[in-house]
């Protein structure tokens, strides 16, 4: 299971887009940078930079992103469909 940490209003919605045209089930953890909930203690275990979007798979070590990096996180965890979403969303692959 696929768990994203950040609010939606933020760079964290094109993450959430990927996953579900890529109709990858994954649970939403709202968290609100502006308002100071990426530098709580609870999120700094997950994510030490205190930035979002962060991906956490199966409860495995996280992924701090650019979002390049959690497209291609989740592309692995789909067997190599991560390209389609980079392109789909107009991102670049690397």
């Amino acid at each position: 299971m696929i768990t994203l940490y950040g609010a939606p209003a933020s760079r964290v919605h094109r993450v959430m887009w990927m996953l579900k045209e890529l109709e990858i089930t994954f649970d939403h953890v709202p968290t609100d940078f502006l308002r100071g909930g990426t530098h709580e203690e609870k999120f700094l275990r997950i994510n030490l930079n205190g930035r979002v979007p962060v991906l956490v798979e199966d409860g495995n070590q996280s992924v701090p992103c650019p979002q390049e990096r959690v497209f291609a996180r989740a592309g692995r965890s789909l067997g190599g469909r991560a390209g389609d979403a980079v392109e789909l969303l107009g991102g670049h692959g690397g």
